[in-house]
C-alpha cells in the first residue's frame, strides 16, 4: 500500500454515476455519513457494477485525488444477502 492510500472497510449503497447508453460503467459507494467513494472499475470493483442500488460492505484501499475519494476494492459482500443459517428454526418455541 502506498503512503497516500488508506485501508478501509465501508458500508453503504452502490450508486451509478456514469453510463454508456443503458449500461452502467461507473459506480460509487455512499456511506451513512454521505461520504462518496468512487469505485475503481477493475477487479472486484468491476463486479460492483452489477449491484447498483444494493447495500454492501466493502474493504479496499482509498486514495484522495482532486478532492474526491477513489477506492480499489479487495473484498465485498451484500449487506442484504440472505444467510441461509441465520434464521433456521430449531423446532422449539421461545418462552416469555
Amino acid at each position: 500500500m502506498k503512503k497516500s492510500e488508506t485501508a478501509l472497510c465501508v458500508s453503504g449503497q452502490v450508486v451509478p454515476y456514469e453510463w454508456n447508453g443503458d449500461l452502467v460503467t461507473r459506480v460509487m459507494l455512499i456511506d451513512d455519513n454521505h461520504r462518496e467513494y468512487r469505485i475503481d472499475p477493475c477487479g472486484r470493483g468491476r463486479q460492483l457494477l452489477e449491484y447498483a442500488d444494493y447495500w454492501v460492505e466493502v474493504e479496499g484501499t482509498v486514495r484522495r485525488r482532486n478532492g474526491e475519494n477513489f477506492m480499489t476494492v479487495t473484498w465485498f459482500r451484500l449487506e442484504d444477502e440472505f444467510d441461509e443459517y441465520a434464521d433456521v428454526w430449531d423446532g422449539e418455541l421461545d418462552e416469555f
